[in-house]
């Protein structure tokens, strides 16, 4: 008796295979365009905004060395970048994150002109965040 080689229809897909999909995109002048991408959501593990990793980073910081400290990141849908709320008692400050010429910072709410500090150095920003809520000095630091 001959072993039975499985046919293309019973056989399980290949999961290393990814197949290209085509979308076809209407547009008003000029006909369709066609785009070629990959089947299914983008990425799940990547972030959605380079903002909220510096935002992110700058709450883990403010939370381990300001135990209680609030921090609540809020991403807006009407385009607005991302801002974290930071609550100390009855005290409240919105943080963002702004991309000027010398590299990402933190800033007060919205506003690139109030600047605390670059992104890179979360201890020193950390810092400057607390001192605004009144939280002086940490003693670690």
């Amino acid at each position: 008796m001959l072993a039975s080689r499985p046919s293309d229809a019973t056989r399980p897909p290949d999961r290393t295979e990814r197949k290209q999909q085509t979308i076809v995109v209407p547009i008003a002048k000029g006909g369709p365009v066609m785009l070629s991408a990959p089947p299914g959501p983008a990425d799940p593990g990547m972030p959605a905004n380079q903002r909220v990793v510096f935002l992110e980073a700058l709450s883990l910081t403010l939370r381990e060395h300001y135990p209680g400290v609030l921090c609540e990141i809020r991403r807006f849908r009407a385009g607005l970048p991302p801002v974290m709320r930071v609550t100390w008692g009855n005290e409240a400050s919105e943080i963002g994150c702004d991309l000027s010429g010398d590299g990402w910072n933190f800033v007060h709410g919205l506003d690139p002109r109030r600047v605390i500090g670059p992104a890179g150095s979360l201890s020193a920003s950390a810092r400057a965040v607390a001192c605004a809520l009144g939280l002086g000095r940490h003693p670690d630091h």
